[in-house]
């Protein structure tokens, strides 16, 4: 009798530690990759492929993207567009750059010849079941050719 008292005690509050963690709290960042990237006079724009690990899909109500080439921060984008990320699923996200950091990424260019490394750090406001905002952080990166 007293085997099936602890076997239930130890059942309950195993039970009990796992209803303690929030969905949000288990939900794993998406990934992501730069598909594509222009800094242009006729169009500078990001495009990024963000991979949703999580069996929930996600609604990214707006996001934040640090550019960096090779070493240098370019800036920060600041986007308002959603972002729907499917269950175990991709979404193709394009981003226009702003001009300043347009500029500060074609001069860069001009005076790096060769590969140079794109990377992008998103930080993605999501929206929980429960209608609270958190931030989840996905970095990206690709090598490009230069002229």
């Amino acid at each position: 009798m007293r085997s099936i008292l602890i076997s239930l005690s130890v059942s309950v509050s195993l039970m009990l530690a796992g209803c303690g963690t929030t969905p949000e709290e288990r939900l794993e960042a998406p990934t992501s990759k730069v598909e594509h990237f222009s800094a242009t006079p006729d169009a500078s724009v990001l495009t990024l492929r963000f991979s949703n690990p999580n069996i929930v899909p996600l609604v990214v109500n707006s996001s934040a993207h640090t550019l960096t080439l090779g070493d240098k921060s370019m800036g920060v984008i600041d986007d308002a567009e959603p972002i729907g990320l499917p269950p175990r699923g991709f979404a193709v996200h394009t981003v226009k750059l702003t001009v300043k950091v347009a500029q500060a990424a074609q001069a860069y260019l001009l005076n790096h010849p060769g590969e140079v490394r794109v990377t992008v750090k998103s930080a993605l406001s999501a929206v929980t079941t429960a209608d609270d905002t958190i931030t989840l952080t996905s970095i990206g990166s690709t090598l490009i050719k230069t002229p």
